[in-house]
């Protein structure tokens, strides 16, 4: 039995974690992170991540995805996660409706339309230089301009350093994506029609103002740099 994750599929996974108010320990958190970036290898066991990620006292996306794309398999058994497999599932039906049952507008400043739009991965074009950028995502008659994202160290992969496409999930760019990429996500979201009409009340979005309580661009910030040089 093998069932393996490709580096990159992980790495989007875990980046798009670390932009997430998801359940997860700072304790899970850095332990996850630190198998990661210790590890120079391109194929990972996905059972020795899944048995990282057991040890939360809550289910972390790694074992929602893991739901997601096992009940997609005539056989479990054995499988190799590749990254489609991954922007797959942050724009699917399920992790959207996930999304919908977890929002809190109690936490929340934005509207729930910009929330929830954000809280899937979208390809935008990027626009600004540092490690705080912004992006514009066009799909059809449909444009949303995101202000204040964290550009995640190494979402670029090196022959993809020149160019201006990335997917970002709650205000972070978490890994560079191809045009045939950028299409694959659209077609997805494009099949979710209360995405599309959340999208069209969203035209400018901006991912330091999503919650009440915090900063949430500073907020991603801060999680990234317990595991990485920003």
């Amino acid at each position: 039995m093998s069932r393996t994750i490709t580096r990159k599929a992980l790495q989007t996974l875990f980046y798009t974690t670390l932009t997430c108010p998801c359940p997860v320990t700072e304790e899970r958190e850095r332990a996850l992170m630190q198998f990661f970036l210790s590890s120079k290898e391109e194929i990972f066991d996905f059972q020795e991540v899944l048995a990282l990620a057991d040890k939360n006292p809550a289910p972390t996306p790694v074992h929602l995805f893991r739901n997601f794309y096992v009940d997609r398999k005539e056989d479990s058994r054995s499988f190799a996660v590749e990254q489609q497999d991954v922007l797959r599932y942050f724009a699917s039906h399920y992790h959207f409706e996930r999304s919908v049952s977890s929002y809190n507008p109690c936490t929340l400043c934005c509207h729930a339309s910009a929330y929830l739009v954000s809280h899937m991965l979208l390809p935008v074009t990027l626009e600004g230089e540092g490690r705080i950028v912004a992006g514009t995502w066009q799909c059809g008659e449909y444009s949303i301009r995101f202000e204040n994202n964290v550009l995640l160290p190494g979402a670029f992969r090196k022959e993809a350093e020149g160019s201006k496409l990335g997917a970002i999930h709650l205000g972070g760019i978490v890994t560079d994506l191809t045009p045939e990429e950028a299409g694959f996500l659209n077609r997805r979201l494009e099949d979710i029609p209360e995405f599309l009409l959340m999208a069209s009340e969203s035209p400018a979005i901006d991912s330091s103002k999503l919650y009440k309580e915090r900063n949430h661009t500073q907020q991603t910030l801060h999680r990234v740099g317990r595991h990485m040089e920003i």
